[in-house]
């Protein structure tokens, strides 16, 4: 689950430095090596530190049981009969693209029926203190936060990022800063107009189904 789907589960809890550690291991490349070494049971007589890790595992939790639903696993096959229907595009691995297409429009479908989430949660970033991100990632040995990480991240709230996604050229940019150099994929301006096609199409698809996707997921979590 992208971005503002996590934030969508646990929006009321109200808490920047919670949906901050629910976001970042969606922002940084390969964190399960980093979340592999965290002590556990973190400890930390720092409030916003036990918040930041207690975001971190509900990202876990969330995505378990997202990754979980019948429901979503339709999404995929419905995407992937999508892209395959355009034989112009031959695209490979599509069960894995077709799995982070789904993550991004039900991101989208948010910004564009329920705008107000994806505000509340900019606004929330904003309130955190900066000081306590490094600290953080100093207790766990993030060790290139402060020079790599964090840059990424002030650009993240900056542009905000997740409510660009209201346009279908904008999820292809993700898709392809996500997806297409692991795959090893670069497409023509022809097979590029076809994946936008493909996009617009699972969007439709999405339409019909996010919300209950998401009311799924929230069912299925372990309280």
């Amino acid at each position: 689950m992208n971005f503002l789907g996590h934030f969508y589960i646990d929006r009321d809890r109200n808490n920047p430095y919670f949906a901050f550690g629910a976001l970042v291991p969606d922002l940084v490349r390969g964190f399960s090596k980093i979340y592999n070494h965290i002590p556990r049971p973190y400890t930390s007589p720092i409030e916003y530190h036990q918040s930041i890790y207690k975001g971190i595992i509900r990202h876990m939790q969330v995505d378990e049981a997202f990754h979980n639903l019948p429901l979503f696993h339709d999404a995929c096959a419905e995407i992937e009969n999508i892209f395959s229907k355009n034989k112009e595009i031959e695209l490979p691995r599509v069960f894995f693209v077709a799995h982070i297409l789904s993550e991004l429009l039900i991101d989208k479908q948010v910004v564009l029926q329920q705008k107000n989430i994806a505000i509340n949660y900019y606004s929330l970033l904003k309130q955190i203190d900066y000081k306590e991100l490094i600290n953080f990632s100093t207790s766990i040995h993030f060790l290139d936060f402060e020079s790599n990480f964090l840059p990424k991240f002030e650009v993240f709230i900056q542009n905000e990022y997740a409510l660009k996604l209201a346009y279908n050229e904008n999820v292809y940019t993700a898709l392809y800063r996500i997806c297409f150099d692991r795959i090893q994929y670069n497409p023509t301006e022809i097979q590029k107009e076809g994946i936008l096609k493909c996009i617009a199409e699972a969007d439709e698809w999405m339409k019909e189904h996010y919300q209950l996707i998401l009311n799924q997921t929230i069912e299925n979590l372990v309280v």
